[in-house]
C-alpha cells in the first residue's frame, strides 16, 4: 500500500495550479481528508491533516490518490510557531578590540565573492564547565575577544557596497565592535550537548546568534555565549561566508580560546600569538591569472539575484533569514568508528581488481556512505538526479602557496557530480559514489583552479535548481575542531546550524581523537507508533525488507519528542531515544549497534 501525495510548486498558495504525484510508503501521520475538492489544512494536531515541508517544495498529504488537477488557491499553509524559549537573554553588547584599528579597507577576492550571497555558516561550541559563578567567566571570555579581536581587526568592520563601489570590500575604523549576545537557559544541557540524542532544530537555533546586514552593510562576525547554570555554557558564531572560510572561522576560535587560557591560566598579561594561530591577512597574495574571475562571480549572482526576486535590489548585502524552522525538523550528531570506516574501506576493495586508482581517504568513504545513506532514507528512485559537490581548502594548491595561516576565503570544489538514484540505491551504488568523489579529488589536486572555475560554476548553479538540490558537506575532520579549549577542556559537542537550509551533513574529527569521524544531520522526523520503534537496521538493507505502512497513529504532544518515533527520515536508520542495543550488520557490511551512536552505520 502506498501512500500519496501531491507536489506543488514553491509559490503555493498565490499562483501554484498543478501538482504532480510522488510515491513514498514513508510518511506515517494522521488523519487526512478532502472535503468538497478543497483540501482543508489545519495546523499541528487538529483531526484534518498537517502540511510537510521538504527542502523546497510542499507536500501535501491525501488520504487517497488524486490525478492531475487544479490545486484551489485557497489552501493556507499552516505555520509552525516557535515554542516557548527556555532561553532568557540578559545583555547584548559591543565587544571592540583591544588595540582599535587604523582606518583601512581590504579587498575580497574571487575566492570570496563566491560566496557573496551564501547565508552566513553557524557553529555551535558546547563546553561542560560547573563553574560557581558565571560572572568571572564571562568576564574572562569578554576579555580574550577584545583582545583576539586585536589580531583580527577585520572581523570587528563592516562588509561593505554602496552604490558608488563597483565591488563590495571590508571596512575598518577605530570604533569597530562585534556583537556579543549574553543569555542563560534552563535547557536540559545534557540533552543538547551529547551525541545521539535526536534534537528539535528549534532548540538549537536559539543558541547561534544572528548576523546583522542591510542593504549597502554586513557584520562580518556575531557571538553569544548561553550559560546553563550548574552545567556548562555555549558559545555560538555566525560568520559571514564571503569573508570567512571554516579554516579561517576555526583559527579565529583556536586564537580566542588560546588567549584565554594564557591570561587566566597562566597569568600571562600581554600573551602573543604563535605563528600558526597569527593571521595572514594581505589578499594581494593571491593572483588571478584570468583577470575577471571576481567580476564573473559578482555579475552572476546579480543576474540570479536580479531574477530569483524581481523589483529588488540585487546589491543588498542583507542576508535573507532561514525563516521559522519547523517543529518537524530534528538533529543528531554521530560517530562513525576508525573500525566502521575500514570496514566501508573493505567492501568497496572486495568490488574492485585494482583500487590504486582509487582515493580511499576516511573523507572520501564517509561522504560517499552518508550520502547513500540519505538516497535510501528519502526513498528517492528512478532516474532522479543525485547532487553532490565538496570544498576543498586551496592554500596548499595554489602557485605560489599561500601561508597556511592565510585568513578569508581560499576553498574551491570540482564540478558537482551527478548519478542516477537506481544507481546510487543499486548493488554498485558505493562503488560509484566513492569513484565521482575518488575523481573529483583528483582534479582538485591538478591545480586547474583558474581554468575549470567557470564550468564549476556553471555545474553548481544548475544543480541548485534541480528538486533534490545537492548534497554537501560543511566542515571537515582535518580542522580539529576540538581542539578549541578555553581551559574548562575541549568541547563536549561542536554543532553546524547552519546545515539546517538544505540537504547537508557537518563533518569533524572525533571527539576522543580516535580516528574516526563525527556525523551531524538534519532532517525531517516522521511520526511512527511506538510498536514501529525497535525495528533494527537489517530491515533497511532491501527494498523488499521495507515493511507496510500502517493505519496513522496518535499524534504526541508536540513537547514530547522522546515519544515521538524519532526517525531522522530513515537517515537514523530507525535509531530512537529509547531502543534497546541490538547487533546487526548493515548494508554496507559495518557492524553496528542498535544504540542511538552509531547511527550513520545503519542504513
Amino acid at each position: 500500500m502506498w501512500i500519496s501525495y501531491r507536489l506543488c510548486t514553491n509559490s503555493l498558495p498565490s499562483s501554484s495550479k498543478y501538482g504532480q504525484i510522488y510515491k513514498s510508503p514513508w510518511i506515517y501521520s494522521c488523519n487526512y481528508k478532502i472535503r468538497s475538492r478543497r483540501i482543508q489544512l489545519k495546523p499541528w494536531g487538529h483531526k484534518y491533516g498537517q502540511i510537510y515541508k521538504c527542502s523546497s517544495r510542499w507536500f501535501l498529504p491525501l488520504s487517497q490518490p488524486v490525478r492531475s488537477q487544479p490545486v484551489p488557491s485557497s489552501v493556507a499553509l499552516p505555520v509552525m510557531e516557535k515554542t516557548q524559549s527556555s532561553i532568557k537573554i540578559l545583555e547584548t553588547n559591543q565587544v571592540s578590540p583591544q588595540k582599535p584599528a587604523i582606518h583601512n579597507s581590504f579587498h575580497l577576492t574571487c575566492f570570496d565573492l563566491i560566496w557573496i550571497k551564501f547565508p552566513p555558516t553557524e557553529r555551535l561550541f558546547f563546553y561542560e564547565f560547573k563553574a560557581s559563578s558565571t560572572d568571572e567567566t564571562l568576564n574572562r571570555l569578554k576579555h580574550s575577544l577584545s583582545l583576539a579581536l586585536s589580531y583580527y581587526h577585520p572581523l570587528a568592520g563592516h562588509l561593505t557596497w554602496t552604490k558608488n563601489d563597483s565591488k563590495p570590500f571590508i571596512q575598518c575604523t577605530s570604533t569597530d565592535s562585534v556583537s556579543l549576545v549574553v543569555a542563560e537557559s534552563t535547557a536540559d544541557f545534557e540533552k543538547l550537548s551529547s551525541k545521539g540524542n535526536i534534537i528539535k532544530a528549534l532548540e538549537l537555533r536559539n543558541y547561534a546568534p544572528s548576523l546583522h546586514t542591510s542593504e549597502e552593510s554586513a557584520s562580518i562576525v556575531s557571538f553569544q555565549i548561553t550559560f546553563f547554570p550548574g552545567c556548562g555554557f555555549c558559545i555560538g558564531i555566525a560568520a559571514h561566508h564571503a569573508i570567512l572560510d571554516a579554516r579561517s572561522t576555526t583559527m579565529f576560535m583556536k586564537s580566542w580560546a588560546y588567549l584565554c587560557q594564557k591570561i587566566y591560566q597562566e597569568n600571562e598579561k600581554c600573551p602573543i600569538l604563535p605563528p600558526h594561530l597569527a593571521p595572514y591577512s594581505d589578499r594581494t597574495v593571491i593572483k588571478d591569472p584570468t583577470g575577471n574571475l571576481d567580476m564573473f562571480y559578482l555579475d552572476s549572482w546579480l543576474n540570479i539575484a536580479a531574477k530569483m526576486n524581481p523589483g529588488t535590489n540585487p546589491r543588498s548585502l542583507k542576508v535573507k533569514e532561514m525563516g521559522t524552522v519547523s517543529e518537524d525538523l530534528v538533529r543528531a550528531t554521530f560517530d562513525l568508528s576508525r573500525e566502521d570506516i575500514s570496514k566501508i574501506k573493505e567492501k568497496i576493495i572486495s568490488k574492485l581488481d585494482d583500487y590504486k586508482d582509487f582515493h580511499l581517504s576516511s573523507f572520501a568513504l564517509t561522504y560517499a556512505h552518508a550520502i547513500v545513506c540519505f538516497v535510501k532514507a528519502k526513498a528517492i528512485e528512478g532516474n532522479a538526479y543525485v547532487n553532490s559537490t565538496f570544498a576543498a581548502d586551496f592554500r596548499s594548491r595554489l602557485v605560489p602557496p599561500l601561508p597556511t595561516n592565510y585568513f578569508g576565503n581560499c576553498i574551491g570544489s570540482d564540478k558537482v557530480r551527478t548519478v542516477e538514484a537506481k544507481d546510487v540505491v543499486g548493488e554498485e551504488g558505493l562503488l560509484k559514489v566513492v569513484k565521482n568523489i575518488s575523481d573529483s579529488i583528483k582534479n582538485l589536486e591538478k591545480y586547474e583552479y583558474f581554468e575549470r572555475a567557470v564550468e564549476v560554476f556553471n555545474s553548481y548553479s544548475t544543480a541548485l535548481c534541480s528538486p533534490l538540490g545537492i548534497i554537501g558537506v560543511a566542515g571537515s575532520p582535518k580542522l580539529e575542531i576540538y581542539g578549541v579549549d578555553f581551559g574548562c577542556g575541549k568541547p563536549k559537542k561542536v554543532d553546524i546550524v547552519s546545515i539546517d537550509r538544505g540537504p547537508s551533513f557537518s563533518m569533524a574529527e572525533s571527539r576522543d581523537k580516535s580516528g574516526g569521524i563525527e556525523i551531524g544531520l538534519s532532517f525531517f522526523h516522521l511520526l511512527l507508533p511506538p510498536s514501529r520503534r525497535r525495528i533494527t537496521s537489517t530491515t533497511l538493507t532491501k527494498q523488499s525488507d521495507i515493511p507496510p505502512p500502517l493505519s496513522p497513529p496518535p499524534i504526541p504532544a508536540p513537547s514530547d519528542l522522546n515519544t515521538r518515533a524519532g526517525v531522522l527520515s530513515r537517515w537514523t536508520a530507525w535509531i530512537t531515544a529509547d531502543v534497546q542495543p541490538e547487533s546487526t550488520t548493515g548494508d554496507s557490511g559495518v557492524v553496528v549497534s542498535g544504540s542511538a551512536s552509531s547511527m550513520v552505520c545503519v542504513v
